[in-house]
């Protein structure tokens, strides 16, 4: 069992990732789940129901306890950011909003005993088929977790992989929860990514860990670097929409439509 899970609200959703869901119901193969955690009321009509969900984010007691203990806090709240470096850098400790991104898949992870959980953002727009076997390289059956390294960078974490068929996938979401609900005052940055890079350089044995991009050219984007890019693009940065028509020009979506017709899947 496959499962993709994202977090968004109503301004993105309008934006832009109503595009980019609908491109990932086209594309996965049809019994993928796909659940989508909002902290406001969307209208999801247009997409078949069960196979794409939305869940009330806030409905997440730890969540809703997390955001109340630290909104006022500069190290949760991006004021830092703001203060040092003119809010180029203030994403860095913006824990809170990243928690929106986190809680999503702690809780999504607590409604399955087993199967493949991915993370995928919602500015992410997929442009091709993909398969079983494509999904299986993204997260192999004898790894825990899969992620998006940089060199001499903390992780990217667009793209994430839970392998909950392993004991130790789930014991790491339960100390990746840990680490919000004790709080984050111990780490230099408090986005998600680089809680996660710091959780799992904690770990003498990587093994378990599967580097989606081991072989990069340059520290520029993963998806680009890990080859990713040959199935879904990350429209990341503040001109998404702009980003979004122009990958949609590119890749042509109709026809990865009428390539499925033609499958028959």
């Amino acid at each position: 069992m496959y499962t993709f899970v994202t977090s968004l609200n109503k301004a993105y959703w309008n934006s832009t990732s109503k595009i980019n869901i609908n491109s990932w119901v086209e594309c996965l193969p049809e019994d993928v789940n796909i659940v989508i955690y909002s902290e406001e009321d969307i209208d999801i009509g247009i997409f078949p129901e069960p196979r794409v969900s939305l869940k009330p984010l806030y409905d997440s007691k730890p969540l809703v306890e997390f955001i109340a203990k630290h909104k006022d806090d500069p190290h949760y709240n991006g004021q830092i950011g703001r203060k040092l470096e003119g809010n180029k850098k203030a994403f860095k400790w913006q824990g809170i909003k990243f928690a929106h991104k986190t809680f999503a898949i702690f809780e999504e992870a607590k409604y399955h005993d087993n199967g493949k959980l991915f993370w995928l953002d919602a500015d992410v727009l997929m442009h091709d088929i993909i398969d079983y076997a494509w999904l299986d390289k993204l997260l192999p059956d004898d790894k825990a977790i899969s992620y998006l390294g940089r060199p001499s960078e903390y992780d990217e974490c667009g793209l994430m992989g839970y392998n909950l068929n392993t004991q130790f996938a789930k014991d790491f979401l339960t100390k990746f929860e840990n680490e919000y609900l004790n709080g984050l005052e111990h780490l230099r940055e408090t986005h998600d990514s680089w809680v996660f890079f710091q959780l799992r350089l904690g770990f003498e044995d990587q093994t378990p860990f599967h580097n989606l991009n081991p072989a990069p050219k340059d520290g520029k984007s993963p998806f680009n670097n890990s080859g990713i890019n040959s199935h879904m693009v990350h429209t990341k940065g503040k001109s998404k929409e702009r980003l979004q028509q122009k990958f949609l020009k590119r890749f042509a979506l109709a026809k990865a439509r009428e390539q499925r017709e033609l499958n028959g899947t």
